[in-house]
């Protein structure tokens, strides 16, 4: 998988931080996304990215990034990378 291939070449590398660009352009509801990329797959995205840098102690930074959609779906989308971020960094456990 891509996002395990990035993270063993950013421990590789001894990356000081890495940046993530979390778009949601590849939503399916997105007219230039991808129709089986679903809500709960970007969640588990998230979740993975957030999970592997908090495991490795790698620092990120994210950015909000694409989408074309109607801007309540997407600023929900948005949401759900912050809401996730904060419970893989802040949350007890």
């Amino acid at each position: 998988m891509a996002i395990y291939e990035a993270f063993q070449r950013a421990i590789d590398w001894q990356a000081d931080i890495i940046v993530y660009q979390a778009g949601m352009d590849c939503h399916q509801h997105d007219p230039f996304g991808s129709k089986w990329l679903t809500t709960e797959l970007i969640e588990k995205r998230e979740e993975l990215v957030f999970s592997l840098a908090k495991r490795h102690n790698i620092p990120i930074m994210f950015v909000m990034a694409g989408g074309y959609q109607p801007l309540p779906e997407l600023v929900s989308l948005h949401l759900k990378t912050f809401e996730i971020a904060h419970r893989v960094f802040y949350s007890a456990g």
